[in-house]
């Protein structure tokens, strides 16, 4: 539905007007994702602060190696969530 009348006139207006609505989408992704991580959070018996604090601490304590990260990143061919 790219039916907007400023988007007849002109090749740039339609393009922002693209844009907007790839912004637009990104946001209900990531709210409905936020939306079921929430749940599952709430269902672990844990607060979102905890999990948070937690990932903060691993992320602090862990050492990347960049031979091992590359390799990964290598075999992955998608990442989904």
């Amino acid at each position: 539905n790219l039916q907007h009348k400023f988007s007849h006139t002109s090749l740039f207006a339609m393009q922002n007007y693209y844009q907007l609505l790839q912004i637009a989408h990104l946001i209900i992704q990531l709210t409905e994702k936020l939306k079921s991580t929430k749940v599952g959070v709430v269902e672990s018996g844990r607060t979102i602060k905890s999990v948070n604090e937690d990932m903060i601490s691993t992320m602090i304590k862990e050492v990347l190696i960049k031979k091992e990260l590359d390799t990964a990143i290598d075999n992955t061919r998608q990442l989904r969530y």
